[in-house]
């Protein structure tokens, strides 16, 4: 391992991919690690160049969303291959957003082929895997399970940035953060706010793309801007709850957002509709609430329940971080990656 190459590869920012998460620990820990961005303009130019900087040899780590990059890459640098397919390009494309033809048929046939010419693709859930497996004829022997985690040491409150007010000057803060896609369930979360509007409730909301035709209550404030980690942690750590996705959506049985391992990460209630993609990880009732999703008067209900319940909120903080900090940690994440690395080395 000592004179082995590993190179996580993506044309995505620094810190975009969920492979970020690993990667940030284990150049801690590993000599000979490398990113590399590349640009999605003159890709093989740039291809053919690593070629003269890398050994054959190398093991290549393609960051999720990044798949198309397995064929040139096992055409020109190496058959040593791991594929982050956390973020499927076809799950993206046909079944969160729906977009159908020529778009889904690019990304399955992407998938497809990054899929085959992978040795080890890694997944986000075991429900994902299970999919996966029957979707793209993969065997099961190469795919691995990783959560996803977070960035802890990205992931410290912004103590300068100022939030926005706390509307009854009493913490009962509701958080939703989250680009607007099918699968939030923002529109579910409007219809809460105004069951909820007489309640004294603020609902925070950070939703870049949130279309303006979407109506809230009165006691709810809309943040459309793109936030980074540190801003993002110092608001998840001022509320009072952390809610997920919300929506009645297929992909929600085998996802687990980024959303529910901050949450646990700074010890937060976490409510999130009831679906087999996060009571995988977590325990209903002890470390996480459920309500019924796409049901707006659940979530107020549960919504209320939690807030007007100090020792539920409490336990329910206090044993989602005891998950977080038994199975989920950076160094517990990385460590699992850096096992199916070392199965290729």
């Amino acid at each position: 391992m000592k004179n082995q190459k590993i190179i996580f590869i993506t044309i995505g920012p620094a810190g975009y991919s969920r492979s970020w998460v690993y990667y940030a620990r284990l150049q801690e820990i590993i000599p000979n690690l490398y990113f590399v961005r590349l640009n999605p303009k003159n890709l093989i130019v740039q291809i053919l160049k690593l070629r003269r900087k890398f050994p054959h040899n190398s093991v290549f780590v393609v960051m999720s969303p990044s798949q198309y990059l397995v064929i040139p890459i096992r055409i020109f640098l190496s058959k040593k291959i791991i594929t982050d397919f956390g973020w499927s390009l076809y799950e993206g494309t046909k079944i969160s957003r729906g977009i159908t033809g020529i778009p889904a048929a690019k990304s399955f046939l992407i998938d497809y082929f990054a899929a085959k010419l992978s040795c080890y693709i890694v997944l986000e859930s075991k429900k994902q895997l299970d999919y996966f497996i029957g979707l793209f004829k993969t065997r099961r022997d190469k795919c691995k399970v990783v959560y996803t985690g977070l960035n802890e040491k990205d992931f410290v409150p912004n103590q300068k940035h100022k939030l926005h007010k706390d509307i009854f000057n009493n913490s009962k803060i509701v958080l939703y953060r989250g680009i607007y896609n099918p699968e939030g369930g923002l529109e579910i979360l409007a219809e809460t706010t105004k069951i909820l509007v007489t309640k004294d409730i603020t609902f925070w909301i950070y939703a870049p793309g949130l279309p303006n035709s979407i109506e809230f209550s009165k006691n709810t404030i809309i943040d459309r801007n793109y936030y980074p980690a540190d801003i993002i942690a110092k608001l998840q750590s001022t509320c009072a709850i952390s809610l997920g996705q919300l929506a009645n959506h297929e992909r929600l049985n085998r996802t687990i957002p980024h959303k529910a391992f901050e949450a646990a990460f700074l010890a937060k209630p976490y409510i999130t509709g009831r679906t087999q993609g996060i009571l995988e990880l977590f325990n209903e009732g002890t470390e996480i609430i459920c309500f019924e999703p796409g049901k707006s008067d659940d979530l107020a209900k549960v919504i209320t329940e939690v807030l007007n319940n100090k020792s539920l909120a409490n336990t329910l903080g206090n044993n989602i971080k005891k998950k977080y900090n038994k199975q989920l940690t950076q160094a517990n994440l990385a460590n699992q990656f850096l096992k199916i690395i070392e199965e290729l080395v």
